[in-house]
Parts: structure tokens; C-alpha cells; sequence
């Protein structure tokens, strides 16, 4: 979610809500895009403490919460890479996963090597564009 629906490169958004908080477009139209072709989950790294104010959050910066199905929010003590690729592991054993979108390369190389995922479309987010990885 931070570093591709909302958030500028570089800022820890875990450290504070919603004081430096904007909306990246391509994140946002990306996602309104593939609420059309499936159902969307919306994994991150941020606490399950955060839920509540994050989901408000994107609500007030005009994110159409309703077309996501579900939210998973780290529950764990682990770190948000370590849990982020653990959730996006179980959502693939249950179904099939067609995007997943992240600002971290390292959490995308990890699943471009996993056959688990190799029919998975990866998009990196860089300097407000997404790649396809």
C-alpha cells in the first residue's frame, strides 16, 4: 500500500499515518483497473493496529475502498518484507494471483524466483511509475 497507493518515495509511513500521506495516481488507477478483471487484496506491511485510520485514510484521499475484498495487515512480529511475502504466499495456495504491486524489488525478486508465481504480473513503483518487473 505505501509506495503505491499513497506515500512519495523515500518516507516511512509506518512512522506516522497520515502527516505526510498523499495518493499516487498510477497505484490508485491501477487499482481501479483491476477491479474489473478480479478480486482485489490489498496486503501490507503495516500493523494490524494501523487498520482502522489507514482504511479511513484512504477513504479521505478519495480511494474507493469498497472494490477491495479484503485488507491483510501484519499481525506478526516480523518485519513488513518478511510478512508481506508470507501473506502473498498464502493467498497463492488458496488461488490463483495474477498482480502484485510493490515498491520493494527485493520482495518482487523473491517472487519472481518462486514457481509459485510465474504467471504472476510483478509491477515495481519507482518515482511514481509502475514497471512492470
Amino acid at each position: 500500500m505505501d509506495g503505491v497507493l499513497i506515500g512519495e518515495e523515500g518516507v516511512d509511513y509506518t512512522v506516522k499515518l497520515s502527516t505526510f500521506s498523499s495518493k499516487r495516481k498510477i497505484g490508485i488507477q491501477m487499482l481501479e483497473e483491476a477491479s474489473h478483471r478480479g478480486k482485489i487484496i490489498v496486503v501490507t506491511g503495516r500493523h494490524i493496529s494501523e487498520k482502522r485510520n489507514t482504511i479511513e485514510l484512504l477513504s479521505e484521499m478519495g480511494i474507493n475502498v469498497n472494490i477491495i475484498r479484503k485488507f491483510k495487515f501484519r499481525e506478526e512480529d516480523i518485519s513488513p518484507r518478511e510478512w508481506k511475502l508470507k501473506a502473498i504466499r498464502m493467498i497463492a495456495e488458496e488461488g490463483n494471483v495474477c498482480e502484485v504491486h510493490d515498491d520493494d524489488e527485493t520482495l518482487l525478486s523473491e517472487l519472481k524466483r518462486d514457481p509459485l508465481f510465474r504467471k504472476t504480473r510483478l509491477y515495481l513503483y519507482r518515482d511514481l511509475v509502475a514497471f512492470p518487473f
